[in-house]
């Protein structure tokens, strides 16, 4: 039996990622015999809608992962798990084991390593405090200091425009909706109009010059952070 499809109601302690179904399964099975929250998929690329909507405590992943094209993908996962409080732990095919070589899973082993992961999450229900920065392709943002700099330039922006660009920060390639950017603002100088979002992105953009195009227009829709490139994970 497979739980490729898992879903639950509330966030999900662990994500194991693995399409060695075999070995995925057991490994989910021990974890919630063990009162854990498991839920899993077969590829990397499917954690990052799920970090957004629920995100997990810890995500488990082969480490075959690792591979060239793919290595940019993992700094991303990384990435959304740091700012999500959480953790991504590759685990190792063995010092002798080929890429293509399914993992071993006999009992012992399997035992061990759900102790492991079990040791590796916090105990009882308190999520790790949430980080008050943001770091996405050379924007820096500082949630304490009310502070947005880009490639280290301090911008000369509002509070209104600060939490928007937070709240672009904290989803980056997501699109936001100019109803959901108005939520993300109200509290400050709030913006009664959804044109009113319009002229502070426009403010924003002037404000990062020759980098404005990291903020992205979704006509119809709202707006969206770019995506980064590999260099901005380096």
């Amino acid at each position: 039996m497979t739980h490729a499809a898992t879903t639950t109601t509330s966030t999900s302690s662990v994500l194991i990622v693995s399409d060695k179904h075999r070995f995925r399964d057991q490994l989910a099975e021990r974890l919630r015999n063990q009162g854990i929250e498991v839920a899993t998929v077969d590829r990397l690329a499917e954690t990052l809608s799920r970090i957004k909507t629920t995100p997990p405590r810890l995500i488990v992943a082969d480490d075959e992962f690792l591979t060239k094209d793919s290595l940019e993908l993992c700094r991303h996962v990384q990435q959304r798990m740091q700012q999500a409080g959480g953790l991504l732990l590759l685990l190792p095919a063995g010092e002798s084991a080929h890429v293509d070589e399914p993992l071993d899973t006999t009992a012992p082993d399997q035992d061990h390593l759900a102790e492991g992961i079990v040791a590796l999450l916090p105990q009882g229900s308190a999520r790790a405090p949430e980080s008050k920065e943001r770091w996405h392709a050379g924007l820096h943002l500082d949630q304490r200091r009310q502070q947005a700099r880009i490639d280290g330039r301090i911008l000369g922006v509002t509070v209104t425009e600060f939490r928007l660009l937070w709240a672009l920060a904290e989803n980056p390639g997501y699109v936001l909706t100019r109803d959901e950017l108005m939520e993300a603002a109200r509290g400050a100088d709030t913006p009664s109009r959804e044109r009113t979002i319009d002229v502070h992105i426009r403010s924003i953009r002037k404000a990062l010059g020759d980098r404005a195009d990291l903020i992205e227009t979704v006509r119809g829709v709202g707006y969206r952070l770019s995506e980064a490139s590999a260099d901005d994970y380096a």
